[in-house]
């Protein structure tokens, strides 16, 4: 546990770092009333119903953006708030004498000769803020966390943001599979994760390239087949097209790898199918073929 005091400055602000994977706790020495974040890759959450004194900041990658907090007694903070995906300070402490200003005395002047203006300012404000609350955070059943409500605006209105925001943050996961992989003369093709979201499956595929000479990808492929059936024929593989992929993969250097996300429509299959993912190598052999089992596809995480 640290205090406000101890942050880095930008600019005369305090700087906070926040993460995808930890909680960052901001202690007040009032109740919060109001929570700002200029932008939807930070999100802040308080119980304005119980007059909580803390709230919790958490951040998927994405620029810098501030952080506008008010209290009961009247108090202004104003934060740069920064997205790290490594962090270890995670509980603030945060001193009244640290607010940039006290509404009850602004209000005070600004009845005498400026409330117009002040008006005007708030309105712009609003225009790039959105306010937060208990309310915009439901319980996580895997982790008791409490996580954000993804926006249904955005998910409507621009779905290949959203995806990206999701497959940003499973890049950003431990490997949930560890030893789910195929080989071909030291190359890779390894599962990381399937994870399932509003009305899409996600999968996570790392491709390690451990040889010395490049690995240029020719295809990689999804298929519906028949379990345990040879596959000489083409006519035995239904293709799976994916709605978006996050980082499609072209040429992983010698001695490195290449982590991929791709999006698909939820599906599920029956037990005597698989789901076949295909590796080719442009100009070369070392193609690779991965199984998924039905049981995988049909309990993601």
């Amino acid at each position: 546990m640290i205090s406000i005091s101890a942050y880095s400055q930008s600019a005369d602000k305090q700087v906070i770092y926040a993460t995808s994977s930890k909680n960052v706790n901001l202690f007040f020495q009032s109740p919060i009333t109001t929570a700002i974040v200029g932008s939807d890759t930070f999100s802040f959450g308080f119980n304005k119903e119980d007059k909580s004194t803390y709230g919790i900041l958490k951040a998927i990658s994405g620029q810098e953006s501030n952080l506008l907090i008010t209290t009961d007694n009247g108090n202004v903070f104003s934060f740069i708030i920064r997205y790290k995906k490594d962090i270890t300070e995670l509980n603030y402490f945060i001193d009244d004498s640290l607010a940039i200003g006290n509404t009850r005395a602004r209000h005070q002047k600004l009845n005498k000769d400026a409330a117009a203006e002040s008006e005007i300012s708030l309105a712009e404000d609003k225009k790039v803020s959105k306010t937060v609350t208990v309310n915009d955070y439901e319980k996580d059943s895997k982790t008791d966390f409490y996580k954000r409500k993804s926006s249904q605006g955005v998910y409507d209105s621009n779905p290949e943001e959203y995806y990206k925001n999701i497959c940003l943050r499973e890049i950003e996961k431990e490997r949930y599979f560890v030893r789910f992989y195929q080989s071909n003369s030291k190359v890779y093709l390894r599962l990381k994760n399937i994870f399932y979201d509003r009305e899409e499956l996600y999968f996570t595929l790392i491709i390690d390239n451990n040889s010395n000479l490049d690995f240029d990808v020719e295809d990689l492929s999804f298929f519906i087949t028949a379990k345990n059936s040879s596959r000489k024929t083409s006519t035995q593989r239904i293709a799976y097209e994916p709605i978006y992929i996050y980082e499609p993969p072209e040429r992983i250097g010698g001695n490195s790898s290449k982590e991929i996300v791709y999006v698909f429509k939820k599906f599920s299959i029956n037990s005597q199918k698989v789901l076949l993912v295909s590796l080719s190598e442009q100009k070369g052999e070392r193609n690779i073929n991965l199984e998924i089992p039905n049981s995988n596809i049909n309990n993601p995480n």
